[in-house]
């Protein structure tokens, strides 16, 4: 596989976020083969004041990570947690379990569903974000 990862915008360790994001795409795929592109934006704020977002297909997949909300600015370990997230997001777009406008699972739309928690994509998310999040937060550490 060649995953190539590219982090636009102003954050900290900028070449470590790549290099972590790339090893997280292989954690997630590990039996993935093709060439994937994921750029990973570090923007000000996202539409509709989240922390994150994810769209992509197949073959890419792109990121923005909100550095603050609602007159907020998020911490750098709640963006790396977002980012976390935002990540199982684009592993479901290339592995097409998660498809179209974002709300097409395993080939079923259910965009009717609008309680987050109800979405099975969420909940693999949220799931393993966490999991990532402190799995990965160690090498920051060690390095910040």
């Amino acid at each position: 596989m060649t995953t190539s990862v590219e982090v636009f915008g102003e954050t900290q360790q900028a070449e470590l976020v790549e290099l972590i994001s790339f090893d997280i795409l292989k954690y997630l795929m590990p039996r993935t083969t093709k060439d994937i592109d994921v750029e990973i934006h570090f923007i000000n704020k996202c539409d509709g004041q989240v922390a994150g977002d994810c769209y992509g297909d197949r073959d890419e997949a792109f990121i923005n990570i909100a550095k603050g909300s609602y007159n907020y600015k998020y911490s750098f370990n709640e963006q790396f947690l977002t980012l976390c997230h935002e990540l199982v997001h684009a592993k479901q777009f290339i592995k097409g379990e998660l498809s179209g406008n974002g709300s097409t699972w395993h080939g079923v739309d259910m965009h009717l569903i609008n309680n987050i928690q109800d979405q099975p994509w969420e909940q693999e998310a949220f799931k393993l974000e966490v999991e990532l999040y402190n799995k990965y937060i160690k090498m920051f550490k060690r390095i910040l």
